[in-house]
């Protein structure tokens, strides 16, 4: 593997967040003479099975878990071509306790990247402090394929739909040329298309092209 590659990295992560959404004071619980919490519920109409009343009322509940990345590998070749893969996993669940709804938002992206280093590019016969002006050309370029949808579970009525959900194909093309210490050149393309899952929206577009011009003050 030396022989076709420079190196070779491989990275996973992952990140968890417990959130609630608001609680308040239960105005229904009570505790005996000795200070302890009388839970129970005597308006509970199944004996085996009674309501217990906590001492504060929460309203939704949410979990986030990402796997950003899940697998993803840079390579570098002795050409100083780079090329990577990435695969991303990402899920929200909220429990809504007043709607006695779950929401799921499932997502899931796959990344292509790719990348070269062209060296020592004359810009033409532009000259910068008598100096003839030549710098390396960085060319990145990356496919994105992502989908997201949501679903809602009523649990009282045993029913789950999909009400949202959007493939999503991004495309990104950039290329930096270094003028000077302090100037630096852009030229960049983003594509997005949005294709929805359902019938209810409509697909969607949207294109950035543009040459950009970065100044660095700093000394």
């Amino acid at each position: 593997m030396q022989k076709l590659f420079k190196t070779i990295t491989l990275s996973n992560s992952y990140k968890s967040t417990y959130g609630v959404g608001g609680y308040s004071s239960n105005l229904l619980y009570q505790q005996d003479a000795k200070g302890n919490a009388n839970k129970i519920d005597t308006t509970s109409t199944i004996l085996t099975n009674p309501n217990f009343l906590s001492k504060n009322i929460i309203s939704t509940v949410s979990i986030t878990e990402q796997w950003a990345p899940l697998v993803k590998v840079d390579v570098t070749l002795h050409n100083s071509m780079l090329a990577n893969i990435t695969f991303n996993k990402d899920r929200t669940l909220s429990l809504g306790l007043t709607s006695k709804t779950i929401s799921e938002i499932l997502g899931n992206e796959i990344i292509i990247g790719t990348g070269y280093r062209i060296k020592d590019v004359l810009l033409g016969n532009l000259k910068a402090a008598g100096k003839p002006i030549k710098s390396d050309v960085n060319l990145i370029g990356n496919i994105s394929i992502r989908r997201n949808q949501t679903s809602i579970r009523r649990i009282d009525e045993d029913v789950s739909q999909t009400t949202a959900g959007t493939n999503i194909i991004s495309l990104k093309f950039s290329a930096d040329y270094t003028i000077s210490q302090k100037l630096t050149i852009r030229f960049y393309y983003d594509r997005i298309i949005n294709k929805p899952l359902i019938s209810n929206a409509f697909p969607t577009s949207n294109t950035n092209a543009g040459i950009s011009l970065r100044l660095s003050l700093s000394g």
